[in-house]
C-alpha cells in the first residue's frame, strides 16, 4: 500500500489533459498505464490518485528496482497478498 499523503505533498507537476478522461473508469478495473520511458505515466497517476482516490489503494510500479526479481510464478503471491489484504 502506497500512503496516499506522499502523493499529496508530491509536486504533481503540470496537470495531464487526459486526467478528465479517466474518471470514468469503473473501481472494480485495474489501470494500467503504458507508454514510452518518461513520457508522464507515473505524473498522470500521481495526479489522478491525489484528485479521485479516497480510502486504501494499491499501486505497483513494475519498473521499481525492488522487483527486478519479480518472476511470472510471483503474480500467484501477489495475487494472495491483494486478496489477504482485502484490495479492492
Amino acid at each position: 500500500m502506497y500512503p496516499k499523503k506522499k502523493i499529496e505533498d508530491a509536486d504533481l507537476g503540470l496537470l495531464r489533459p487526459i486526467l478528465k478522461e479517466l474518471v470514468n473508469i469503473p473501481e472494480q478495473f485495474a489501470m494500467i498505464v503504458s507508454d514510452v520511458r518518461r513520457s508522464g505515466k507515473s505524473t498522470l497517476l500521481n495526479q489522478y490518485i491525489s484528485k479521485y482516490i479516497e480510502g486504501s489503494f494499491l499501486y505497483l510500479n513494475i519498473d521499481s528496482a525492488k522487483l527486478y526479481t519479480f518472476e511470472v510464478d510471483d503474480f500467484q503471491l501477489l495475487d494472495e497478498i491483494i486478496e489477504k489484504n482485502d484490495f479492492k
